[in-house]
């Protein structure tokens, strides 16, 4: 029987690439790829702030993206940070549905976040990280993070 890492691991690879395909066209390939141009991250706080959800790709493929989305060749970089969060919004309605349905665990989430470059929530560690190239060799990486203990109960009492 798989862990929950594992069972987590799969339900966001299958989520990921589905809806990316279907949504966009954009088929994306797991594997060890390092970014080569600038990036940006998306993140939404998960599992009542214990944990983190984010999105990294490189800036050409969150654009891409959002050219797809909205039929448009030219976006302005407020386009590209609205459909980023909203692409990040539709995998994590996707993933919560998915872990409800097979482990029945509640789970919500925050409105998305945009961040230039990579982020990482202070006093986090990384759980789950999925990296794809897209059929365009852009990065793409998901990372669960999980809050350190000290920064979580810190969290709490604000």
């Amino acid at each position: 029987m798989a862990t929950y890492q594992e069972q987590l691991a799969a339900i966001c690879d299958e989520t990921i690439r589905t809806i990316t395909r279907q949504e966009t066209g954009i088929l994306l390939t797991p594997g060890e790829v390092t970014p080569i141009r600038p990036v940006c991250t998306v993140s939404i706080t998960v599992w009542d702030r214990d944990s983190y959800l984010s999105l990294c790709a490189e800036t050409v493929l969150f654009t891409r993206l959002a050219r797809s989305v909205m039929q448009e060749e030219h976006v302005t970089l407020q386009d590209v940070e609205d459909v980023a969060k909203e692409y990040l919004n539709l995998l994590g309605g996707h993933v919560i549905s998915e872990l409800f349905r097979e482990k029945r665990i509640p789970v919500r989430f925050s409105v998305p976040a945009f961040h230039p470059g990579r982020y990482a929530p202070p006093g986090s560690q990384r759980n789950l990280v999925l990296t794809y190239s897209s059929d365009q060799h852009e990065f793409l990486e998901l990372v669960q993070h999980t809050l350190c203990r000290a920064r979580a109960e810190q969290l709490d009492t604000n």
